[in-house]
């Protein structure tokens, strides 16, 4: 059994091009880190494909902005995200998608037939099919949904921070018409609670929990080390890399976890550690979610006498911290940690 990531339409006109937006800008390196990190999944592309005729397609007389012209660069998918595939030894070959042109499925409208049909034909083999990339309430969607169609008791999964619609509330709707078909909808939210390893292992253990990494967030510098860091000079924030099926807890749930191994009262100190690398946080990349945080913080502080000082921020840039530090207290399970031992049950 393997997991299949299906990349969908990372191409340059919807990232800078015709129909591009900065939020899919944004994506291509995560994307790319995602697709470097992949260990023993089968990536596949989708590439939309049109003909010089467009703009006389059903599809070219709605949208008459011509895009993705097959041969064009506007066409082509970004080759930072095609080459961390390309040079990852781990990403799995099958039978049927042995070249480097097999594994893109072309396609000239939203959803793609043959993709379908290639994954349907092997779903005895599979565990899970995730769907990453452009356009979340368009082609994501339309791929999704065909999934689920013809293969209803097979995982299917869409990263939401992995994806990015025509506008941030497209986007939203999206994943919440998704979520309603029973496909998993997976999110990401940073949170902050002093040294990453113990808040790491805390969450790793909570029922909803998909995935957590330790890394750095909201710094004014590129590519931090731990020693920076800790110096206090690079503003960075430590924090654990949360990412939940939303269909088995919400936010709110993850927040309820997070007040349980915070002390939201103490700036730039949790338990021992002092420094403001270790400030209580919480940083989000939907704006959507702020209001809910901050009603979340106002009903924290009636039980408080002390004014809550967690930080209640946008995701401005995150580093992942260095292998090392990546389930440290598993690889060490004598190691340091400020969170008291029952939490962890």
């Amino acid at each position: 059994m393997y997991k299949v990531l299906v990349i969908v339409d990372m191409q340059k006109d919807f990232i800078d091009g015709a129909l591009g937006t900065q939020e899919a800008a944004a994506l291509v390196g995560k994307i790319a880190a995602r697709v470097a990190d992949s260990r023993g999944e089968l990536v596949l592309f989708t590439q939309d494909t049109h003909g010089e005729d467009y703009l006389n397609t059903p599809e070219g007389k709605k949208l008459p902005i011509p895009h993705c012209i097959e041969g064009t660069e506007g066409w082509g998918i970004n080759p930072e995200i095609f080459d961390a595939w390309r040079n990852n030894p781990d990403t799995m070959v099958v039978a049927g998608v042995d070249a480097v042109d097999d594994n893109i499925f072309k396609k000239p409208i939203f959803g793609s037939v043959d993709l379908i049909n290639f994954l349907q034909a092997r779903q005895n083999q599979l565990s899970e099919i995730e769907f990453i990339g452009v356009c979340t309430d368009i082609c994501v969607v339309s791929n999704a949904i065909m999934a689920k169609n013809a293969m209803p008791d097979l995982k299917i999964t869409v990263n939401s921070e992995l994806c990015a619609g025509t506008s941030p509330e497209s986007h939203r709707q999206a994943l919440n018409i998704m979520g309603k078909c029973q496909i998993n909808i997976h999110k990401t939210i940073y949170l902050g609670s002093g040294c990453f390893w113990g808040v790491e292992k805390y969450f790793d253990m909570q029922k909803g929990v998909v995935a957590c990494e330790v890394g750095y967030a909201n710094g004014i510098t590129k590519n931090p080390t731990y020693e920076e860091v800790c110096t206090g000079k690079t503003e960075f924030a430590e924090v654990v890399r949360v990412t939940y099926d939303s269909g088995v807890i919400d936010l709110l749930g993850i927040l309820a976890h997070f007040y349980e191994i915070v002390d939201p009262t103490t700036a730039n100190r949790q338990g021992p550690d002092v420094g403001s690398q270790y400030r209580p946080g919480v940083y989000f990349t939907d704006p959507a979610e702020q209001a809910v945080i901050a009603s979340s913080l106002a009903d924290l502080q009636k039980s408080y006498d002390k004014p809550i000082v967690v930080e209640n921020l946008p995701l401005k840039n995150y580093y992942k911290a260095e292998e090392y530090h990546q389930k440290y207290l598993d690889k060490n399970p004598g190691g340091f940690c400020h969170i008291p031992k029952e939490k962890f049950g």
